[in-house]
This record gives structure tokens, sequence and C-alpha cells, in this order.
């Protein structure tokens, strides 16, 4: 909080205060997975990426009026996210190296920002539902199935290809896999196994 108010301090003094505008403001809670498909593409149309691979979500989304702040925590600390009056606010934890998950983290902790969900859903399932998210803005259903020649089998190739070029974890392309039903929980368990290293 304390880096926030030197920030809008800062802000104010240059009057170089951005007011963030939610794309998704008008869109229904979230109560299924075929929901967070559609918040995802209109999120990334409204945003004009389409399906091109998003290389600098940081700066695009501070350039929109999202604070993006780091902190040294814990390892088991990966983010927050909150509003302070009409400001976004988002918080990593430095200690996290690795690319891929932070990416990821910054894109969940927006969707808990800019979704609405039922009052009484259960934590886990948001949760889920914020993964989903995070995962559908890195890589959504239409890219992965041009790159996706079988359910039956994908090699580690395949995969890291994808990696390479949208930003997501070898899991998340399996998870993502599962959420627009190209395989089964089944068939993610058993690719997990075979691709853990």
């Amino acid at each position: 909080y304390k880096k926030y108010s030197t920030y809008a301090r800062l802000e104010k003094i240059l009057n170089e205060n951005i007011t963030f505008l939610n794309p998704l403001k008008n869109f229904d809670a979230i109560i299924a997975n075929e929901n967070v498909e559609e918040a995802a593409r209109i999120l990334r149309k409204k945003w004009k990426f389409e399906n091109t691979p998003i290389y600098d979500l940081i700066t695009f989304l501070e350039d929109l009026g999202v604070k993006i702040f780091e902190v040294v925590e814990d390892e088991d600390f990966v983010g927050f996210s909150c509003w302070v009056k009409n400001t976004p606010i988002i918080v990593i934890n430095a200690r996290s190296t690795d690319v891929s998950r932070r990416r990821f983290t910054i894109r969940h902790e927006l969707a808990h920002l800019l979704l609405l969900f039922k009052v009484d859903e259960r934590k886990d399932k948001i949760e889920r539902y914020c993964d989903q998210v995070a995962g559908a803005m890195l890589l959504t259903e239409d890219i992965l199935k041009s790159y996706v020649n079988s359910t039956v089998s994908i090699t580690l190739e395949e995969l890291k290809r994808i990696k390479s070029r949208y930003g997501i974890s070898i899991l998340a392309i399996l998870v993502r896999m599962v959420n627009v039903r190209l395989i089964t929980w089944e068939k993610y368990h058993q690719w997990k196994e075979m691709y853990r290293s």
C-alpha cells in the first residue's frame, strides 16, 4: 500500500493519472468454463491481440492504468490483486524467476479484477476459473487447435514449440487442452507424468 500511495501522489503531481476501463464490465457472472473462454476472447479482441502472442503484458497493462508492483515475500506467496478506488492493482512476488509462471500469475490476478462471480461461488472454483482465463489469454482455443494435430498423442517437441511462442508452461498447455475438451483429465495426468521433465 505504501508503494501505491507514493506512486499515486507522483501521478497526481505530474497529472499523469490513467483511468482504467474494464472491457468486461458488462459481462455476466462466470458460471461455466464456456463463459471463461468467451470472456478471454472478448478481452483479446477489445485489446486488439486477437490470436497473436502477448509479449510485454506488464507494459501494456500499465499503459491501460493497471498498477503492477513486485514485492519480496516467502515463496508460498505468488500474487495478489485488489482495487483501490478505481485503480486495479496487481502484486507479484519478485522471488519467482520463472517467466512463464510470472506471466500466468499476472493474468490470473487480472481475471480476479475483471470478472464477476456468483456471491456464493466456492473459492476453489473461482481460482480454477481465474486459472482458465489466464491460460485462455495466453493460448486461445483456436490457436491451440491449430497446433495440436492429434488428441491421441502429442510430442514434447510440439509442446515446447507452443511454450516458446506463447510463453505458457507445458503443464498449462495440457490444462488448456482439458479446458477446451481436446483431452480428458485422465489423459492429462498420463501426459503430465510423461512430460514431467
